[in-house]
């Protein structure tokens, strides 16, 4: 038995396992495609961060899985695998980009369908999803990772909120290029002249839109004095947050013949020594393209949307919320210079109202409108605890035309 290092890179997350294994042990041999084709299917939108939500059949049983081509393996909460009763394969340890530690249950799934595509015997790590839900606010059950998508040629519209699983490769007008990656969708780029690769990563929500790791920064020539600091944290694990990133301006960046100058781009401090180089491609600017992922032809196509906007300044209260343990909305980030940062606002303080009603009756209102010029202040009612002692009051921010932004 040889050592098998694998490495599992779920959206924003990643998992780094080490197994007594050989070379195919993740993949079952006989993991295929059972059906293909079919019209295009619905996916759902989170409000407060876009990803993606689809309605599918697993082993039989309806469910609702994320879509995520940033993980190259799929993902099921070992709760619902027990319930409908996936084969269990083997126990690995892994870590997420934070480097927790855990041990992880790896299945097998006798059938996955996603409208009229069906594949069959696929395997996905057994994660509870407990943290994620609560981040997002929404329940489900797993991820629909590349593993999947790559059997076949799957188009996102972003426009209709659309997937659909072809046979073909796509034909249309676009910027085509090689998908350089071997287990997830991975295409060619070039920050400051400097040749690199990013994974297009439908896991990563809004507010992200070029990523660079920190550690890659001397690669991409970015100067960390460049670096408009935030305080808090940046969402990055299954289990939990990395610290500390911020926000640089790109003096070019390229993606094929599309070429953007003195774009913005989030810095992230990432832990696992993994994934420190490779550049991570979110919401904020795949969804101004459909983009057609050709698994079997090796390419990747993105047709820009008309009136496409890619990552810029933009008005901000400069704030960034998440949820605890315990249900409440607190302060997860604040924004150098920002309106929320002149107004006091501390991470951990708990959010008790947004403009006078309740802070879970409005929070998808605030991240809807958190970017746009439709309203211009919002009004915090917030409570912090100190010594023992709590305090509640009330701020009005007003945004500002920032850097990068919450």
């Amino acid at each position: 038995m040889s050592m098998k290092r694998a490495v599992f890179l779920l959206g924003a997350f990643a998992l780094v396992v080490s197994c007594s294994t050989g070379p195919r042990s993740l993949h079952p041999v006989g993991e295929r495609v059972v059906s293909s084709g079919g019209g295009p299917v619905a996916f759902r939108l989170i409000p407060s961060t876009k990803n993606q939500l689809v309605d599918v059949r697993v082993n039989g049983r309806d469910a609702v899985f994320m879509l995520d081509t940033g993980s190259n393996y799929s993902v099921i909460d070992p709760a619902f695998a027990e319930r409908i009763g996936a084969k269990k394969t083997r126990t690995v340890t892994g870590g997420d980009m934070a480097n927790v530690r855990k041990d992880i249950q790896l299945y097998s799934l006798d059938s996955l369908a996603i409208g009229g595509a069906e594949v069959a015997d696929t395997p996905a790590a057994g994660i509870d999803l407990t943290f994620l839900r609560r981040q997002l606010g929404v329940d489900f059950d797993g991820l629909v990772g590349a593993n999947v998508l790559r059997l076949f040629c799957t188009r996102f519209d972003f426009s209709a909120n659309t997937i659909r699983f072809m046979t073909a490769g796509s034909r249309a007008d676009g910027i085509r290029l090689k998908n350089v990656g071997h287990e997830y969708f991975q295409i060619p780029v070039s920050i400051n002249g400097v040749e690199g690769s990013a994974i297009i990563d439908t896991g990563s929500g809004r507010g992200s839109g070029i990523a660079v790791p920190y550690d890659a920064m001397g690669k991409f020539r970015i100067s960390p004095s460049a670096i408009v600091q935030s305080r808090g944290g940046q969402s990055a694990g299954i289990y939990g947050s990395t610290v500390g990133g911020g926000y640089v301006r790109l003096a070019e960046f390229r993606l094929g013949d599309l070429k953007l100058a003195e774009t913005v781009a989030t810095v992230n401090r990432i832990a696992n020594p993994a994934i420190t180089d490779t550049v991570y491609i979110g919401w904020d600017f795949f969804s101004q393209f459909a983009i057609t992922f050709d698994g079997p032809g090796g390419e990747v196509v993105l047709e820009p949307r008309p009136g496409a906007e890619f990552p810029r300044d933009r008005l901000t209260w400069g704030v960034g919320f998440e949820k605890s343990e315990g249900g409440e909305w607190t302060v997860a980030a604040v924004l150098e210079n920002s309106s929320a940062e002149a107004a006091g606002i501390s991470l951990g303080d708990v959010v008790r109202s947004i403009d006078g009603l309740p802070a879970d009756s409005m929070m998808d209102s605030f991240f809807e409108h958190r970017y746009d010029d439709a309203r211009e202040s919002v009004t915090l009612t917030l409570e912090r605890t100190e010594q023992g002692a709590t305090t509640e009051r009330t701020v009005e921010l007003k945004k500002r035309m920032m850097f990068g932004g919450y």
